[in-house]
This record gives structure tokens, C-alpha cells and sequence, in this order.
């Protein structure tokens, strides 16, 4: 990251700015703006817990297979190859990993998977976390 003045940074070789703001001298949020998008961190208080994968069997996290359209937007698919769950749908796929029952995080990334379920255990929808939260709606 290189400063280009007060807080301001570039990745380098890359079209990725941060903006931080700050209260009393103390970093309170970040603006990240990007080619492919931009995002506004805040500062949380507490501890933050990395997520551990956890095992599963795979016929648990075969029913969540599907496409699902991000409104408005693209279309993000889960497929179940090689004993893995994965996510595509942003120009590559990513494996997803298990953290907690229906919810999934890739790794080296932000992207986070929740399964919502309707009232006889067919997911319904995803809730798909880039780092800002959305639904999706499951394709038929």
C-alpha cells in the first residue's frame, strides 16, 4: 500500500484506493473503492474469532447445490465436485468451507455463505455475505 496523502492509500499496480476516516485520532472506518467495487468497513469493539471449518458429511451440503440470482444482478451457483462444496459466480470459484450448520466461508476471502431453509429443510435462499449482506433467491 503506498500513501497518497493523509489517509489515503493505493494498492499498488492496482485501480484500489482506502479511505480512513478517523474520531479523536483513532482509525473508525475504512471506504475501500475499486474497479470492481466499493466497500465501507467500520471498526468493531470486542473480539473478532476466526472461523474454523468444521466437518460435514456430504450429503448434508449436496442439498444446498443450485443456482441462486443475486437480484439485479449475477447469478452465484454452489457445486458439489470432488467432495468439496463450491461457489462461482464473481469470474472464478472458490471452495467453501463449513463453519457452522448451513453457513460457509471461503477462504484468503470475505465471501460468506448462510442456507435459509423453508419449513421442510429446502434451502429457500442464500444470504451471501461480499462483504455487505444479500439475499438471493434459489433458481428452479
Amino acid at each position: 500500500m503506498t500513501g497518497v496523502g493523509g489517509k489515503e492509500f493505493i494498492l499498488e499496480n492496482k485501480l484500489t484506493s482506502f479511505h480512513f476516516q478517523s474520531n479523536n485520532n483513532e482509525i473508525g472506518s475504512f471506504l475501500k473503492e475499486g474497479f470492481d467495487n466499493t466497500a465501507a468497513w467500520n471498526k468493531i469493539s470486542g473480539d473478532v474469532m476466526p472461523l474454523e471449518p468444521i466437518e460435514i458429511e456430504r450429503k448434508e451440503f449436496e442439498k444446498d447445490v443450485g443456482k441462486y440470482q443475486v437480484k439485479g444482478a449475477f447469478v452465484f451457483e454452489d457445486n458439489a465436485e470432488g467432495g468439496k462444496m463450491n461457489g462461482s459466480g464473481w469470474g472464478y470459484s472458490k471452495e467453501l468451507l463449513v463453519f457452522d450448520t448451513d453457513k460457509f466461508f471461503a477462504i484468503n476471502s470475505d465471501i460468506k455463505i448462510e442456507f435459509v431453509r423453508d419449513n421442510i429443510a429446502i434451502v429457500a435462499q442464500d444470504i451471501l455475505v461480499l462483504p455487505m449482506k444479500m439475499k438471493v433467491a434459489r433458481l428452479k
